[in-house]
């Protein structure tokens, strides 16, 4: 986004009122290149995308490129409204995919491949300026020792409205007042962890 981590940080605190101490930013670029130093991921894919009459990405459980994983998550003719908001469900399932392939043997166990990865990440990730290329290496090196069960990949709670007089302008992605709220105040308290496990 325009403005770079800084505004990053900023709206996000406005938003949640929770202090934000250190910001990475991670495009589809970014996740396309780590998809690719893994040798893929396995994702489930609900339907196929189809691309000028031709199967870019099949349905069921496959192993993706980055190319392809970013066609997917990106859709193809879709109604904007129903874009972004899938959109995001494809993005955390892209996430997971790269968590949980980091937590294969054959990747945890290979310097060479978590040379790679490292020399992805710290060329593509903006980061604020407190966090520095050592410090961002060396959070990368701990997850060597995290396990994929361990992590739960969630987005804030949002809702589709429509700007501009009279809704007659572009679909935005908003915060649904009373869930972000919710989350944001387990975040507030460190209890997020504790909402997630209870279901809620």
């Amino acid at each position: 986004a325009t403005g770079g981590p800084a505004l990053a940080v900023r709206t996000v605190e406005q938003l949640s009122a929770v202090r934000v101490d250190h910001v990475a930013l991670i495009d589809s670029a970014t996740f396309d290149r780590v998809t690719e130093s893994l040798g893929g991921v396995d994702i489930d894919v609900p339907s196929a995308v189809v691309i000028d009459g031709r199967t870019v990405v099949p349905a069921g459980r496959q192993h993706l490129t980055g190319e392809q994983a970013r066609i997917w998550v990106h859709g193809a003719g879709e109604p904007e409204d129903e874009e972004d908001a899938d959109r995001i469900v494809r993005e955390r399932a892209w996430l997971a995919a790269i968590l949980a392939r980091l937590g294969d043997d054959d990747v945890r166990r290979d310097p060479i491949a978590w040379l790679a990865l490292l020399g992805v990440v710290t060329d593509s990730v903006a980061v604020d300026e407190g966090l520095d290329q050592a410090q961002l290496t060396g959070l990368l090196t701990s997850l060597r020792a995290l396990h994929p069960d361990d992590v739960d990949v969630v987005a804030a709670p949002t809702t589709l409205t429509r700007a501009g007089q009279g809704g007659a302008g572009r679909v935005e992605l908003v915060p649904d007042p009373a869930p972000f709220e919710a989350m944001m105040a387990a975040l507030r308290t460190d209890t997020l962890g504790e909402v997630l496990a209870s279901g809620g």
